[in-house]
């Protein structure tokens, strides 16, 4: 299980392992993690600092600046102020504050570092997104319904799981025990995370599966490691299936049984048994078939948020 490094104060502080597991302050504090980046990704043009726009140089013999990428979910109708001498939205600006206060790396949000009003910049930075969420120390999916019970329920489920005792009641199939052990009876801080809308589209899985250190953080900068919410998944996608009817509506944790087989499939872009591709495509059917069965009309700007990708490029339709 990953753990977060974290600064207090101007030293840095690695949390204790508890064997492997999170550290019990899972706050999002000073995010403290370097590694090489391959100078084949391409780099951004522009990255968020102390609050300021700072320019990144784009030659590959430059050196690279460490940066950490956020995904987020977009507000419907989203508000948009004049800073740095481009329109950006608040909300962004919202995020950059709060997280310039957790960490001293430098921040990409693709609504303040990609220029909405330059169509040209726009062209050029898109097709580079895949390689922005590569090429960070970190991303940072921003779910408000994290908080210190989300942190505690997944750390004590993930704990379990790896217990001789879960992985007898594996072996033995029971279905309803391995669900009732690895989510503590079905903690209710499990579907205040599963319910944000975060879940919902194809781009933010994207930005989960291109970057191994991925965090869910919360509104209060509690923090849960994106590896360890997948390693309870299947626990609770085998228990959806097991329940959810011919009809597939009875919900888990507040979602059908659709919902839970499209975050395995993300499960298992990440460990590569499926490719980025074939996990979208999950999610799309996922999608397609709640509209389907709910009668739900989807607008014009959810569908093309589903439409398939080129080349692994976040061809996302918030980005205006």
């Amino acid at each position: 299980m990953s753990c977060f490094g974290v600064y207090s104060g101007s030293e840095e502080v690695s949390p204790s392992s508890q064997n492997g597991h999170i550290a019990q302050d899972t706050r999002l504090t000073r995010i403290a993690y370097s590694r090489t980046t391959s100078a084949a990704l391409a780099r951004p043009r522009n990255l968020i600092l102390n609050g300021r726009l700072i320019e990144v140089p784009q030659e590959p013999n430059r050196e690279h600046i460490p940066y950490i990428a956020v995904s987020y979910t977009w507000d419907p109708d989203p508000e948009l102020v004049k800073w740095e001498g481009r329109r950006v939205t608040t909300q962004a600006l919202a995020l950059a504050t709060r997280l310039t206060r957790y960490t001293s790396y430098t921040i990409w949000i693709d609504a303040i570092c990609i220029h909405q009003d330059d169509q040209k910049a726009k062209e050029e930075e898109l097709p580079k997104m895949a390689d922005i969420y590569r090429g960070a120390e970190s991303v940072v999916s921003i779910i408000s319904g994290v908080d210190d019970r989300t942190c505690e329920a997944v750390k004590r489920g993930v704990e379990i799981m790896e217990t001789e005792a879960y992985r007898d009641l594996v072996d033995v199939g029971d279905i309803h025990g391995c669900f009732q052990f690895a989510t503590g009876g079905g903690n209710p801080a499990f579907a205040a995370m599963f319910q944000h809308r975060w879940w919902e589209h194809a781009w933010t899985f994207q930005e989960a599966t291109l970057n191994p250190r991925t965090f869910l953080v919360g509104d209060a900068g509690h923090i849960v490691p994106m590896d360890d919410i997948l390693k309870i998944v299947p626990a609770i996608r085998l228990k959806a299936a097991s329940v959810s009817g011919p009809d597939g509506l009875t919900l888990t944790f507040g979602r059908p049984s659709s919902f839970w087989d499209s975050v395995s499939a993300m499960t298992a872009a990440t460990t590569r048994a499926l490719t980025l591709g074939e996990a979208i495509g999950c999610v799309w059917r996922r999608n397609a078939s709640c509209h389907r069965t709910t009668g739900h009309s989807t607008s014009s700007s959810e569908t093309s948020s589903k439409l398939p990708l080129q080349s692994e490029t976040i061809r996302k339709n918030r980005v205006r």
